[in-house]
């Protein structure tokens, strides 16, 4: 896919699902908390964050999803803007 002015560069993907963005997300937090010297310190921080990814974190993700899926069912599925 080329990428053309005036067009997003990346389109909302069905394969690509809320828990990789908000992977994605979590990631991006902790690999860039400050500035990268090399691709070296890059790989380790990208290894830490996967191991900081710990259970915890994981139990407070699938309270969220819950949580989500439970406004779903109780707005029938309407669109509305969760503000946190």
């Amino acid at each position: 896919m080329k990428y053309s002015p005036g067009v997003p560069k990346f389109p909302r993907y069905p394969d690509i699902t809320l828990l990789d963005f908000f992977l994605w997300g979590y990631m991006k937090n902790i690999v860039y908390q400050s500035s990268i010297r090399d691709t070296d310190e890059l790989k380790s921080r990208i290894a830490a964050a996967i191991q900081a990814a710990d259970s915890a974190m994981l139990h407070r993700t699938w309270l969220e999803i819950s949580y989500r899926l439970d406004v779903l069912h109780a707005t029938n599925g309407v669109h509305i803007e969760i503000v946190e």
